[in-house]
């Protein structure tokens, strides 16, 4: 997906010359804004005693009705404890095209998906849903309070305004929700009116006439469930500790227990970790869940750094050689598949790519420039520290607790199945990772390299990893296994040269038959939840996994 295309009007109004039409008014763009939307919603009336709003957006834009938005709630007194913002967009601006205000944020990579950002501490999310709108629609798992219908005008862009659609609309508004918008066509009154919206009539901004804002009267598509107020996570990993950060985002009261003296022990206890998507031929579901987890532990990192937690890590970006030549020969589809801009996603030719690496390599591959490293013990840490969670190691638990009222999230890996004394088809994969301590190379190597194994500088340290054994008996330093992951480096780097003082470190992953991760409610236990068997790409599917299951929990 490419970023959409812009102009400028002689009144310096962004206009879109694939729909022909300005994204605001050439009039006064804040000033229509806050009438058309914040008004015709009657924020300042509906907010009182609100401790949780959701509030939707057809046609997101340079974000000005979100910026405004979110200027509101800053200086409402009664603004609503968590604010959620859903805005779905087909054609995303680039970062730099947004309102000055938004430009500094985590914004994510232009593909289709569901990609949140927490503000505020936390207490407003904007959620981004890129795509065509009635598909992204479709898979909201929240209802929403208010509309803005704020799609290109309905004789430009008709597939904002479909009946299709606005039935959509409807099974995601709460009852009594409403909306609002510029546009008083006829045709839209009258789709609006047969989906169950009751629609008024007001004067429009500027030489408008008329502008249209209503109330949802129709059938009642709201869950009769509550969110969860206590949640019981099982296992100090990045997995659990993901999972009680997402349930004490959502106001519930977390108890983590962990049967260690500290948390992250197994592959999470490892000193560093890359955060790589998939890269495929195709777009399909699996590799979006990654891309979007990709962006969500990204900003999570980000989040909590400007919190105050200190996470060690680094942007340096990723050079993706591939493991074999089929990896290789797929490289041109899988830059069509994506289509992302060339500054964030390109192919470097051997010349180019040890150039952008800072030593010397064999091949050529796809340049990441967002790839990262992170230290995954260093954000389990920060994401208990919340108020709503309560830690507490040195606790194995034998059983599983037993209430209707709570939630259970079984976030320990293969012990999983004795608490459920059930087989759900996992295994454990041993991995070792090799650090070279005052590494030469360390100093040279300037990006993260994925070829199958995986290296980066971190300080001195040159760290290189990781084996994948199945059918392992113990969890001792192998050197065997070291002399593999450093032959499988020279390969692709081969001024790389051994040195003595080497620190290793093993750990199982867990992995379902699949290769899939486990995630939500059991089919015969519905409050009881699973994150688990997330390989060797935990950093990304655990926290992204732990999102979305919270968010789904609602409906459980």
């Amino acid at each position: 997906m490419q970023y959409a295309k812009l102009e400028w009007t002689g009144q310096d109004v962004p206009r879109s010359p694939q729909y022909d039409d300005v994204y605001f008014s050439t009039d006064d763009g804040p000033a229509e804004s806050r009438y058309v939307f914040l008004e015709g919603n009657q924020f300042a009336k509906r907010w009182q005693g609100q401790n949780e709003f959701s509030i939707g957006e057809l046609g997101f834009g340079t974000g000005l009705n979100f910026w405004l938005t979110w200027e509101l709630w800053r200086k409402h007194p009664q603004a609503p404890q968590q604010l959620h913002y859903h805005a779905f967009e087909q054609h995303p601006l680039a970062p730099q095209h947004l309102h000055p205000s938004l430009q500094g944020l985590s914004w994510p990579l232009p593909l289709e998906g569901h990609f949140p950002l927490l503000l505020d501490e936390g207490r407003v999310v904007l959620h981004l849903h890129y795509g065509a709108a009635d598909t992204r629609l479709s898979e909201l798992k929240q209802n929403c309070d208010a509309w803005y219908l704020d799609g290109f005008a309905p004789a430009k862009n008709p597939s904002l305004w479909s009946r299709n659609l606005f039935q959509q609309l409807a099974q995601h508004t709460r009852p009594e929700g409403t909306f609002a918008t510029y546009s008083a066509a006829s045709q839209v009154r009258k789709t609006l009116d047969e989906v169950g919206f009751q629609v008024e009539r007001r004067p429009g901004f500027g030489k408008k006439r008329e502008c249209l804002r209503g109330r949802y009267c129709g059938p009642d598509h709201t869950s009769p469930t509550q969110p969860p107020r206590h949640v019981t996570i099982i296992g100090g990993g990045i997995a659990g500790c993901a999972s009680a950060f997402a349930f004490a985002q959502r106001g519930a009261q977390v108890q983590l227990f962990e049967r260690q003296a500290q948390l992250a022990n197994a592959a999470s206890g490892n000193p560093a970790g890359i955060l790589l998507p998939y890269f495929t031929s195709t777009y399909e579901k699996k590799t979006r869940f990654y891309w979007e987890g990709f962006h969500y532990t990204q900003m999570l990192w980000r989040f909590l750094q400007a919190a105050g937690h200190d996470i060690p890590g680094d942007n340096c970006g990723l050079l993706w050689l591939g493991s074999q030549d089929r990896d290789i020969a797929k490289l041109p589809k899988v830059l069509s598949c994506l289509d992302l801009p060339l500054e964030e996603l390109h192919w470097l030719d051997v010349t180019e790519a040890s150039a952008q690496a800072g030593v010397p390599v064999t091949r050529g591959g796809l340049w990441l420039r967002r790839g990262s490293w992170l230290q995954p013990a260093a954000l389990c840490r920060a994401l208990v520290q919340h108020p709503n969670i309560n830690v507490m190691t040195e606790r194995n638990i034998e059983s599983l607790p037993r209430s209707d009222e709570n939630l259970v999230v079984l976030a320990n890996a293969y012990e999983a199945q004795q608490l459920l004394d059930e087989d759900l088809n996992l295994s454990t994969v041993r991995g070792q990772l090799s650090s070279l301590m005052d590494h030469p190379m360390a100093a040279q190597l300037k990006v993260i390299l994925n070829y199958g194994g995986y290296a980066f500088s971190h300080g001195t340290r040159l760290e290189l990893g990781a084996s994948f054994v199945r059918d392992y008996t113990d969890l001792e330093i192998s050197e065997a296994e070291h002399q593999q992951i450093c032959q499988g480096f020279r390969e692709v780097v081969p001024t790389f040269s051994n040195v003595d003082t080497i620190l290793g470190r093993v750990s199982e992953r867990t992995v379902s038959r699949t290769r899939d991760p486990l995630l939500g409610p059991l089919p015969e236990q519905q409050n009881i939840l699973l994150n688990l068997a997330h390989g060797s790409r935990g950093l990304l599917s655990a926290p992204w996994g732990a999102e979305l299951m919270s968010n789904a929990a609602n409906f459980i």
